[in-house]
């Protein structure tokens, strides 16, 4: 594409970056802001890497993908596999908004210009009309885009598998590749055969793409499953300990009945019907022990009867 369209959205290019992979990895610890931190780097070495590319395609291309690489395995947490599905995830789903984009410019156009645009042709405009309305599609689209997959790859990333990956992916990347490749060979004899495999090859994607949707259905079930069977172990866990709790109250409650009970034997035995009316009257009104008030009325001089009962 144009080098002006990479100028314009190269905010938004380091923005979705950053965005996406915090959204989906868990950053390291030294990362205090973590997305304006990634986003300020981008922005630094994207246009040195870019400028890289203008002198040597193939180098520069390379260099741009050991940038986001290493961003991705040096700032974030994670296991390698997951590292390297986040990154391509991201990779194709900027380069389908790119398409998507092209494409949007391909059947707009006439508005302004009479004459049309191939798609092949949209990584040559020059005109400034083209380039700021491929950049504003662009821009729209892959914000939206990103919004919503880092919102449902952040819910479903931590059980899906490789397997489920390419399941989804490959239906999608497959026919970009296909489309640039009968781009490129469109002058040949072949585009014919090259055109009726690209459709043949986008049937036959269809039918794993809905195997993936499906597997990726099955898993989040399980996975909201274990969730309540976790959440419903806390809930036991939490009424097991609240029910200890009562259990011990009660065995104390029982504890200090018996010893009230033993107080107000005493007195009624030794016929101090007053101090067991008042002993009566402060257990109503006092949240004490037995043995106290069995000290302050019973027995306040001392005596063999009051250590036993201690």
């Amino acid at each position: 594409m144009n080098s002006y369209v990479y100028i314009l959205i190269l905010p938004y290019i380091c923005w979705s970056a950053s965005y996406f992979f915090c959204s989906v990895l868990k950053p390291r610890r030294f990362l205090n802001h973590p997305i304006l931190t990634v986003f300020l780097l981008l922005m630094v070495s994207v246009p040195a890497v870019m400028l890289l590319k203008t002198q040597n395609v193939t180098i520069g291309t390379i260099s741009i993908q050991l940038l986001f690489l290493g961003i991705v395995f040096i700032f974030y947490c994670g296991t390698v596999s997951r590292k390297l599905a986040c990154y391509f995830i991201y990779a194709i789903s900027l380069t389908l908004v790119e398409i998507l984009a092209c494409n949007i410019l391909v059947l707009i156009r006439p508005l302004w210009a009479e004459v049309p645009i191939a798609f092949n042709e949209i990584y040559f405009v020059t005109d400034t009309a083209d380039i700021l309305c491929v950049s504003l599609a662009d821009i729209c689209i892959g914000v939206l885009c990103f919004q919503k997959e880092s919102a449902l790859l952040k819910r479903c990333f931590s059980y899906l598998h490789l397997k489920t990956f390419l399941q989804l992916l490959y239906p999608v990347y497959l026919p970009i590749i296909a489309q640039q490749v009968i781009i490129s060979l469109t002058e040949y004899s072949l585009f014919p055969a090259l055109a009726a495999a690209y459709w043949i090859l986008c049937l036959i994607s269809y039918p794993v793409f809905r195997k993936g949707i499906h597997v990726i259905q099955t898993q989040e079930e399980a996975a909201i499953f274990r969730q309540h069977q976790l959440q419903l172990m806390k809930e036991q866990l939490s009424l097991s300990r609240e029910m200890e709790k009562e259990y011990q109250a009660l065995r104390k409650w029982n504890h200090d009945v018996e010893n009230h009970l033993l107080s107000l034997s005493y007195l009624m035995e030794m016929e101090k019907y007053e101090q067991a009316a008042s002993y009566c009257h402060s257990i109503n009104t006092e949240n004490t022990s037995g043995n106290t008030h069995f000290e302050r009325y019973a027995n306040p001089h001392g005596g063999h009867y009051e250590s036993q009962i201690s």
